[in-house]
Order: structure tokens, then C-alpha cells, then sequence
């Protein structure tokens, strides 16, 4: 309901009130195109009849007449119109209004987003018309602001009417500074009473600010720095698609600004499982449609460039002049597919196959043309691609780049030129780069030597008597000598940068050791030291010990050749070996050469544009630790464990509930925790992915792992289920993107390096546990921190399915009461996203900060 009062002050002439001032200037003669019905009639009868102008109202016949709407328009002297922009490109699009518009001097344009072609438009016809972009919701008297379009390319809703105001918020009530969106709050005597007979409703959308009547417009705005508010689209014109959150307005703005569009449309198409985005335009010309697709590309993520565009004549609207999206024509899922070629392979046919499974779609489906991006798949469809295909060196860029089955099989049948065998014997002959992850190691060693910082497994165990040494030595030099990583060694090269090769003469001979039962308590307090040498040397040690009772296995391995999903392969070749059974093959250094690769045939680049355009070059947007108690340059290693209070049973429900992974679980806990700690939305975090998908990666002992980012701001998702998806969305995409470490161009050892997740489930080494080792705890005075702060996830030695969390830290910069704050907070809310507390739609999911 819209009182007098509201009217009243939107109406008058005021200065502060530019709509008004331009509309209701001396002479004005106003089109009139309205219902009376409707809420535009109150600014194109109200604002003029009341300020002394003339108003000229069309009749239906005249509305829906092109050379009758023209001639009103010429007859009556017309000088103001008022419409939505699609209406009023569609009256330029008309020879007989295009000629009448040319006494046109001012255009009050609102109900849309303002496309850059209109303005253009306006100006061929006319170079002193005034153009304003007009805005305000029909719950505050339709018009709130308005700015005289001046640049196409920065386009405002400019400063309140008089006696109102502006307020942009988070959804926390937290007011937001120039340049963060938020939801704009309108304030003051243009806000109407409220919704006629809807109490609830009224109740939710008019709120109190202070003393003024105050309306939640549901507009995403942001302040500019010259205190104009920049409008980006409805809040609630968000839509899912395959997990992900798209702006609807944000890709018609993109749609809208290639050159020769006059207007843009998008919606959602769902047929059966299958859903999509269609993109719909008008224009004069057609459009080159490769350089169309390749300006949206330029300007949008993957996820929101829509697979079908189709072209249509003029835009369908509503009886208000907006674009009726339901009335646009729904092309038919057949549109997406190219024309079907058969396979003409076994690797094809594998390809078509799982392309169909993972898109949906029957076996038969799917030609070798069918593109894989334009049928709607993504990076977590990549990832079933990949466990449905089961081709060796298949990865999911070679589906990204590739696309479709036809160019991804030609891309294999290079690589398997050579077989897996020759290529693994090929590639241990020639030095190869290090990770980003292993430069990081070495750097970081070397700033404190004399430390076991990075030899993260130590390793010593007992055995029952029947347990032959003998037997046991032999097999563990069977399993050494089959994993190649284990006799690398790190040098510079000739132009002093650091290469790996395999050496397998440095790994020292291993025969039995005899000692009494006394010195085991010895051994346990001496065995672990620091590598002395970490550039051309060994930097792995197993040694074997038989007593009168028992035999003894103790190894110890730098991070630099093994990560935490390593050991599990080591150990089970150990148990397979005293069994006799057959060991698989490792072809680490295959994976080795092909990681080489990504730098010879621009993936690596390419991968580096992907990060640096979604996250900037250096995460200068984003707060990625928490903030230091202290300044230090010494770093011993500090450790916090405390268990939570649900086992893997719970958790494994909790992945089912929410469709995600404990991974995302936990590292959305670390971004809502970070963002709470720190009192700020914009949070990343880095996380540790094993890189273990292909099925040569299975059987390999080395550094695999590999960093990749999550970053988000907290403060734009309504819901728990919306973050973990946004996590899930965003971890397959560092997947797919993994031949680039984002972090290494700005992450300096102990100053700039972010907090890491690392899960450690599943990694426990129960794969000896055939040989029912008895574990003896290893003295280790030598500590010190690799990293500044890292969260890790354990399954805990108990033997009952229970996990713990432990943060790692350095003391020196991190008080122990912060760390404390910091875990019980992570605790309590992956605890809460594991029972299920958070529902899938609670909008209340962090506290207010």
C-alpha cells in the first residue's frame, strides 16, 4: 500500500530529486503508456499532471501499432517517454518510431539493467537527449534514484530522492564500506505501509532502521567510490545449476555488452535430468558467433556461458515491458549435440560411453564430436568420466582441453606411442623438475638444517618372534627396489636450478641387525636425526633388528620422496613381498615426465589464467591465515590435538546428507572458522590434494601432492549446503587445473605462506597389519614447522573408527590460547555440519561477527 505521503514527496521538485527535475521541466510533454493499473502510471501521470506538464496516454490500438504509436508521439509533440529498455530498443528497431524519437529530449528508463547498445541507440538518433537510469521498487513509490547515463561503461542508480536514504548490508546487519556488495536498504518517506491483507510478508520486507520505515529490496548493490550506487541484479535471481550459483543478470550484462547486441536473455532449460543454460538475443546483424563465444569466455566463468544461444527476432515481454522469460522459445536438448559419429574405437568408444554415464545421458548417446563442455559437463562430471573410462593417462585436462571423444582419443594415441613400461624406463634416464611442493621443502629446510622439519615419517615397529628378519629385510629391500622415488636424489643443475634423478646406487645396502633386548629403549631414543644433507644424498633409512624375542623394522623417509598416501603403498609392498605375493609396478617417474609436459604444451600456463582470473594474482583479495599473536624468525613446531566427538560411521553419513566429501566438510569448516576469527568475509584457504586419480598414480611412492586454493566470500551464501557446494565446485576445478600451484608466486616460507588443510584419513598404515606390528613411539628432539599454520584431520591409533584434529603451528608466533579459540570453534562447526545441526536451507549459519 503507497500512502499520499509517499506520493507526495515523489513528486516534488526537489534537487535532490533528479528524476523529477528532468521529468517535470517546463514543457515537458509526456508519453503516457501505462495502465492505470499498473505502478509505472504513477510516473508517467502523477510526476507530470502535478508539476504543471502535459501528459499524452496512448490507447491499446496506439501501444500495439508501431506507425500509430509514432504518429501520437509526432501529432502531440511528444518530449518524455518513459519504458524498459527491450521495449524502447524495439522502438528504435522501427523505421516509423525510430524517425518520431528524434523529438524525443528526455528517456526515463528503469525495470532492467541498462545496456550499453541502448545508450549508443539514443545517441545516433539524438546527441542532447537526456538519458536517466531510473530505479525503485514499486514498495517505495517507484521511483527511489536515478542518474544521467552519461558512460555506457559505468552505469549507477546515482543518490536517493530526497528524503531518503541508501543502506547497503551483508546478510549479518553489518553495513558494508565502498566497493563490497551487498543488499541495499531503502529508508524514509518513499517507503510505502506494507503489503495489503500479507502480515507475514509485510513483517519480513519492512523493518525499522532507527526511527525510519525502512524495505529490503532485494537488490545486490555496492557504493562506488564517488557515492553512487552501482546496482548488479536481484539477489533472489540467483539459480543453481549442476551444484553451482549463477547470476542470471550478471551473464545478460556480458550477453549485452558484445558489440551489435541489442538485448539479452537467459533461463534455465530442464528436460528429464538433464538441465541447461540458453542464452537469447536480439540484434540488427548477425553476430560472429565464435568471437561471441569467445568474448563470453573471456568474461565468465565455464559454468555460466550458456550451451545454446539462440538468436530471436524481439524479445517477448510482459504486459509491464519487462522480458518474459516463460514466453522465450525452449530449444530442444538436441541442440547441444553435434551431429553423431560413431566411434571407431575401443578408446573412443570407452569415452562416448562414459560421457553418457556421467552426463546422464544413455550409452548410445554420444557421438565422438559431442563436445563435453557444451553438453553441461564440468569438473565434477570430469572426475566420473575419468572412473567410468578407466584409460590409462586420462586426466581430467585432457577432457577440459580435448573436449570431445574424437580429440581426447587422438591425444592418448600420442601418449601411448610408447607403452607405460618404456616410457617409466625412458624417463628414469633424464633429471626432471621438482614440484612447487618439493622447491617449498628444500627452501624451507635450509632455513633450519638442523631439524627434522620435513621428515615427516618415522617409523619403528615390533614383531612377534615367529616373524622370520631374514625374511622380513628381504622383503623390504623388494619393496624399496620397487619404487624408484626412493632413490632420487636433488642437485642443481648446470644452470643452477634444482632438478631430481634417479640414483639408485645412494640407497645404502640393508642386512640384519643383531642387538639385545636392552637396546630397543636406546634405538627409540636415537634412531630419529636430522637429514645432514639434503642436496646429493639419500634421504631415505630403513634398518632391521633381531633380538632372542622379537624382530624390529624401522624406517625413516624425507617428505621430499614420499607424501602421506605413500606409505600406505610402501608398507603393503613390504607385507606382499614376506608373503611372496606379486608387486605392482610403479611408474612414478612416468608421472614425472608427463607433469614436464604441462610446461612444453601451454597447460601449465593456461592452468595459471584460470587461477589468476578467479582468485587475482597474489589472493590480495583474500585473508588466508590467522592473524599472528607474535613476530619471529624461530619456528619450532607446536601441535594441538583434541578428538571430535563423531567417528567415520557419522562422517560417511554426513557425506551422503549434504553430497560431498569430507574434504569439503572440512575445508568449508576452515573458511567459515577463519572468517569468524578474523571479523572478515573474503577468506581462502590451502588444501592439500593427493593427486592420486589416475590408475598409474595408484601403485607410486613419491610426491605426489599438490597445493590448490579454495577462497570465497562467506557473506554471499544463504546456507550451509550452498558453501559446501561452492567448496565441492570449486575443489574439482583446482583439479582440473592442478599443473599450476597458485600459491607458489606469493607464498614465502614462515611470511606469506596460508593456512593449509590436510586430511590424513585413511593414511594410518594398517596395510602391515598383517604382520600384527606392535608400534614403538620415537623420540624426536629435532622439530620444526614446516608451514605457519596447518589444519590436519587423523583418524586416531584407537582402533574405534574415531578422528581427531590437530593444528600445527609454530609457538613462537601463535599463542596457545589463540590456537585453543581457533579449534574449538573448527570443532564446533564441522561437528555441526557432520550431525546435520545446520539444515540444508538455515540462512543463519555463522554467527554474527
Amino acid at each position: 500500500m503507497i500512502e499520499h505521503g509517499n506520493i507526495a514527496n515523489y513528486v516534488h521538485r526537489n534537487e535532490k530529486s533528479v528524476e523529477i527535475m528532468n521529468y517535470a521541466s517546463e514543457g515537458r510533454v509526456c508519453l503516457a503508456l501505462a495502465s492505470f493499473s499498473f505502478d509505472v502510471s504513477v510516473v508517467e501521470q502523477f510526476v507530470p499532471l502535478c508539476n504543471g506538464n502535459t501528459v499524452v496516454i496512448a490507447t491499446d490500438e496506439e501501444i500495439h501499432d508501431p506507425d500509430s504509436l509514432a504518429k501520437l508521439i509526432t501529432d502531440n509533440d511528444v518530449t518524455g517517454i518513459t519504458c524498459t529498455p527491450t521495449y524502447l530498443l524495439s522502438l528504435i528497431g522501427i523505421p516509423s518510431s525510430r524517425k518520431a524519437l528524434e523529438q524525443v529530449t528526455f528517456y526515463d528508463i528503469g525495470a532492467e539493467a541498462f545496456p550499453a547498445t541502448l545508450f549508443k541507440a539514443l545517441r545516433d538518433i539524438r546527441k542532447d537527449s537526456v538519458i536517466l537510469n531510473v530505479y525503485g521498487p514499486t514498495e517505495c513509490t517507484m521511483g527511489c534514484s536515478a542518474d544521467v547515463v552519461e558512460d555506457p561503461e559505468s552505469i549507477t542508480i546515482g543518490n536517493p530522492i530526497a528524503n531518503t536514504c541508501f543502506y547497503i548490508y551483508d546478510k549479518f546487519g553489518n553495513e558494508l564500506p565502498v566497493g563490497i556488495k551487498g543488499e541495499l536498504i531503502i529508508a524514509g518517506d518513499q517507503v510505502g505501509r506494507g503489503y495489503v491483507n500479507l502480515p507475514e510478508k509485510t513483517e519480513e520486507a519492512f523493518i525499522k532502521h532507527g526511527v525510519q520505515k525502512a524495505y529490503h529490496s532485494g537488490d545486490l548493490c555496492m557504493w562506488n567510490p564517488d557515492g553512487k550506487v552501482r546496482i548488479f541484479g536481484r539477489i533472489d535471481n540467483q539459480i543453481k545449476l549442476r551444484g553451482f550459483r549463477i547470476e542470471l543478470d550478471e551473464i545478460e550484462k556480458v550477453m549485452s555488452e558484445f558489440e551489435g547486441i541489442n538485448s539479452s536473455a537467459v533461463k534455465v532449460i530442464r528436460t528429464g535430468a538433464k538441465e541447461f543454460l540458453a542464452g537469447y538475443y536480439t540484434c540488427d546483424n548477425e553476430p560472429d558467433m565464435d568471437a561471441y563465444m569467445e568474448f563470453l569466455k573471456d568474461k565468465l566463468p565455464e559454468y555460466m556461458i550458456p550451451q545454446i544461444m539462440r538468436r530471436v527476432e524481439e524479445m517477448p515481454l510482459t504486459t509491464n515491458g519487462k522480458i518474459d522469460r516463460k514466453a522465450l522459445p525452449v530449444p530442444d536438448i538436441s541442440e547441444l549435440k553435434a551431429e553423431y559419429v560413431a566411434p571407431e574405437n575401443d578408446i573412443e568408444r570407452s569415452l562416448c560411453i562414459a560421457f553418457a554415464k556421467a552426463l546422464g545421458m544413455e550409452e548410445d548417446a554420444i557421438g565422438t564430436e559431442d563436445d563435453f563442455a557444451e553438453l553441461g559437463g564440468d569438473s565434477l562430471k570430469a572426475m566420473t568420466v575419468l572412473a567410468h573410462a578407466r584409460i590409462e593417462g586420462l586426466t581430467a585436462a585432457d577432457i577440459f582441453q580435448k573436449r570431445t571423444p574424437k580429440k581426447i582419443a587422438a591425444s592418448l594415441g600420442a601418449k601411448d606411442s610408447e607403452n607405460l613400461d618404456e616410457k617409466e624406463k625412458q624417463a628414469r634416464t633424464v633429471p626432471h623438475r621438482l614440484s612447487p611442493m618439493q622447491v617449498k621443502m628444500i627452501d624451507n629446510q635450509l632455513y633450519n638444517p638442523g631439524s627434522t622439519m620435513w621428515s615427516n615419517t618415522h617409523f619403528f615397529a615390533r614383531f612377534k618372534k615367529e616373524t622370520d628378519a631374514d625374511r622380513l629385510c628381504d622383503a623390504v629391500k623388494t619393496a624399496i627396489n620397487n619404487h624408484p622415488g626412493l632413490g632420487v636424489v636433488f642437485e642443481y643443475n648446470d644452470e643452477c636450478n634444482l632438478q631430481q634423478r634417479y640414483d639408485p646406487s645412494i640407497i645404502p645396502a640393508l642386512n640384519v641387525e643383531y642387538i639385545s633386548e636392552d637396546d630397543v629403549e636406546k634405538l627409540a631414543k636415537s634412531l630419529v636425526h636430522p637429514f645432514e644433507r639434503i642436496l646429493n644424498s639419500c634421504l631415505f633409512r630403513a634398518r632391521v633388528f633381531r633380538t632372542d624375542k622379537n624382530s624390529y623394522l624401522f624406517m625413516d623417509v624425507h617428505h621430499l620422496l614420499m607424501d602421506g598416501a605413500s606409505l600406505g603403498v610402501l608398507l603393503k609392498d613390504v607385507t606382499d613381498a614376506y608373503f611372496g605375493r606379486e608387486l605392482q609396478k610403479d611408474y612414478y617417474f612416468a608421472l614425472l615426465e608427463e607433469a614436464d609436459q604441462a610446461y612444453v604444451d601451454g597447460r601449465r600456463e593456461n592452468d595459471k589464467g584460470y587461477f589468476e582470473k578467479v582468485y587475482g594474482k597474489n589472493g590480495e583479495n583474500y585473508h588466508y591465515i590467522p592473524k599472528q599473536d607474535h613476530k619471529s624468525n624461530k619456528n619450532s613446531q607446536g601441535e594441538n590435538l583434541k578428538r571430535f566427538s563423531f567417528n567415520r560411521q557419522q562422517l560417511e553419513k554426513a557425506e551422503e546428507y549434504w553430497g560431498v566429501s569430507h574434504s569439503c566438510m572440512a575445508i568449508a569448516s576452515a573458511l567459515i572458522t577463519l572468517s569468524y576469527y578474523e571479523k572478515v568475509d573474503n577468506v581462502m584457504t590451502n588444501w592439500i590434494f593427493n593427486n592420486r586419480l589416475s590408475p598409474e598414480s595408484e601403485n607410486v611412492v613419491g610426491m605426489l601432492i599438490k597445493n590448490s586454493p579454495v577462497g570465497m566470500n562467506v557473506s554471499k551464501f544463504d546456507s550451509m549446503q550452498d558453501i559446501l557446494l561452492e567448496v565441492k565446485r570449486q575443489v574439482a576445478e583446482g583439479i582440473a587445473h592442478s599443473s599450476y600451484d597458485y600459491f607458489v608466486g606469493f607464498d614465502s616460507a614462515f611470511n606469506t605462506d596460508p593456512m593449509e588443510v590436510n586430511l590424513q584419513i585413511g593414511i594410518n598404515g594398517s596395510e602391515i597389519d598383517e604382520l600384527e606390528p606392535e608400534l614403538i613411539e620415537l623420540d624426536n628432539p629435532y622439530l620444526a614447522a614446516g608451514e605457519r599454520f596447518e589444519i590436519e584431520l587423523l583418524e586416531n591409533e584407537f582402533e574405534d573408527n574415531g578422528i581427531d584434529l590437530e593444528i600445527e603451528y609454530i609457538p613462537e608466533i601463535y599463542d596457545e590460547e589463540s590456537i585453543i579459540r581457533f579449534r574449538d570453534r573448527y570443532i564446533n562447526t564441522l561437528e555441526s555440519i557432520v550431525y546435520m545441526r545446520v539444515k540444508k536451507t538455515e540462512k543463519s549459519i555463522i554467527s554474527k561477527k
